[in-house]
């Protein structure tokens, strides 16, 4: 199991000023309606809001990005801050599909600071989760941990046990990545814990690999073989073929190096 970016149905609570907008770093839907405008400018910035959203959803990633443009100057004419902070999370979005991570990040920290300011915070789980994902696509996997660890904290706040799942498996991953095994185990036992409650066997499986690797690299083998043979088991019993078969051959590396280990 791979890093999870931010998905189309956690976003679905993105709530912006102009509407209801799902969207991610790949995929962005049909506008809902809009919300009732109350000036010229916000009128026209409507108009180009909706103009880059259908841009967006046909892949014209530049012609999007103009549109949004010229939607948030308008809006920041406006005083409109929440739907600023929508366009500044757009115009990240456009350059994220561009692997442009640099600038994708500064559109969403500026979204992010605006949000902050407001009174209900609306959609700082989702541009912190973006964070998060973005930093990750950078490899830059200490601020990737950083951006998890703050959604996990606002995940858990709203008891949204999907996304704590995802966030803890990507803490994991991270934590390994950087070579802090014991906060990798550490995840990875609240991941299991958790998705042992939600009876989510394929959430189990991957945790329990996790905790495999991450007691491989402490050189503790015993463990280590412990939990990779338990997520072989859910492997077979969920029928998963192609984990069988790449746990059953890390077992087989895992139970030589042991050996080996145990020889000096």
């Amino acid at each position: 199991m791979s890093y999870r970016t931010i998905g189309l149905t956690a976003l679905t609570t993105l709530i912006l000023a102009v509407g209801f907008i799902p969207a991610n770093s790949f995929i962005l839907q049909s506008t809902q309606v809009l919300a009732q405008t109350q000036n010229s400018q916000e009128v026209e910035a409507d108009k180009f809001f909706k103009q880059g959203v259908e841009y967006l959803n046909n892949q014209k990633v530049a012609e999007a990005r103009q549109s949004f443009e010229k939607a948030l100057t308008l809006y920041q004419a406006a005083k409109k801050p929440q739907s600023e902070s929508a366009m500044l999370l757009l115009l990240g979005i456009t350059y994220g599909k561009e692997t442009n991570y640099d600038t994708a990040i500064n559109y969403y920290q500026r979204a992010l600071k605006i949000v902050q300011q407001l009174p209900k915070r609306e959609n700082e789980y989702a541009i912190i989760r973006l964070l998060g994902d973005t930093y990750q696509q950078a490899k830059n996997y200490p601020q990737a941990i950083t951006y998890y660890q703050q959604a996990l904290v606002l995940a858990r706040k709203n008891k949204d046990t999907k996304n704590e799942k995802e966030l803890l498996g990507n803490l994991g991953i991270g934590h390994i990545l950087v070579k802090n095994y014991a906060a990798a185990i550490e995840v990875s036992q609240q991941g299991l814990a958790l998705v042992k409650n939600l009876q989510d066997k394929p959430g189990a499986m991957f945790f329990l690999e996790k905790l495999g690797e991450a007691h491989y690299h402490l050189k503790q083998y015993d463990k280590s073989l412990e939990y990779v043979q338990q997520s072989l088991n859910i492997a077979r019993e969920i029928n998963d073929k192609e984990t069988e078969s790449r746990l059953t051959n890390i077992l087989g590396i895992l139970s030589y190096e042991r050996d080996q280990n145990q020889k000096r």
